[in-house]
């Protein structure tokens, strides 16, 4: 048994780069904890897995004409092509049963001048989905309304998809393990459910390159307000423990000697 202190989680890089060293290569079983925003899980409640989403980023450069803003039929306005792309992608309808987004989060243009219709613009969409399966059909489609749509407007549009991460393997042997050792270490009512979210986490990249890995992520309550990632969150450290205790509680489990 060993602890895996993984670097770069938030660049999505780290996962991948102790892959590359075959640190892990003889690893059987990989648990994991994070702490949960109140909303998802209250203080001293524990889930014995984290149900990730698939996420990724996709950039978009719209290739128009410029031209002078008195003579726009002269040009091809690379923000109206932009425009129009991002009302298509709103209207795009995928399996509603399955968790999913697509939401334009940067959109930028050159230095022009107010007066000069501009030829060319960036813009950056963060893509989720509950499962693999859905964020492939995703990507394939937002790539596809976007070339159709700019070229409706006399535009063209270059897709550049990043690798982002993977959806959450479902381990039913390590849950149920887990699920055990809370009740162990702290009582049967603080076991929650698996617990689905939208967020990435790059640590699902493990059970993607190892077959046979089992994993999970075990989700600790700990009243964090006011979320994650924001500058002034606060939660209880005395949540830090619980998840050491259940992490010791699962370790024994799975190193006890099969009868």
């Amino acid at each position: 048994m060993f602890v895996l202190f993984q670097p770069a989680e938030e660049s999505l890089g780290g996962a991948k780069k102790i892959i590359e060293t075959e640190v892990l290569k003889d690893v059987q079983y990989l648990i994991a904890t994070h702490l949960r925003p109140i909303e998802e899980l209250p203080l001293g409640k524990v889930t014995p897995a984290i149900l990730h989403g698939a996420s990724t980023v996709m950039e978009m450069e719209i290739i128009g004409e410029d031209a002078h803003g008195a003579r726009p039929h002269q040009g091809v306005n690379a923000i109206e092509a932009a425009a129009g792309i991002i009302q298509a992608i709103q209207a795009l309808h995928l399996d509603p049963t399955v968790p999913h987004s697509a939401k334009v989060t940067k959109i930028q243009s050159g230095p022009n001048p107010s007066n000069v219709i501009p030829s060319s613009v960036v813009m950056g969409f963060d893509l989720r989905a509950q499962t693999n399966e859905l964020m492939a059909i995703q990507r394939g489609r937002i790539a596809q309304i976007a070339a159709d749509t700019a070229k409706a407007y006399g535009a063209r549009a270059v897709c550049k998809t990043h690798p982002g991460v993977p959806a959450a393997t479902r381990c039913p042997e390590l849950i149920e393990t887990v699920t055990e050792a809370i009740k162990e270490a702290l009582g049967e009512k603080f076991v929650a459910p698996p617990l689905p979210t939208p967020g990435g986490e790059d640590f699902h990249e493990y059970a993607v390159a190892m077959p046979g890995l089992k994993s999970t992520v075990v989700g600790i309550g700990a009243d964090l307000t006011p979320g994650l990632h924001k500058a002034e969150m606060t939660f209880h450290l005395d949540a830090l423990l619980n998840g050491a205790k259940v992490l010791a509680a699962a370790a024994s489990h799975l190193l006890k000697p099969s009868s």
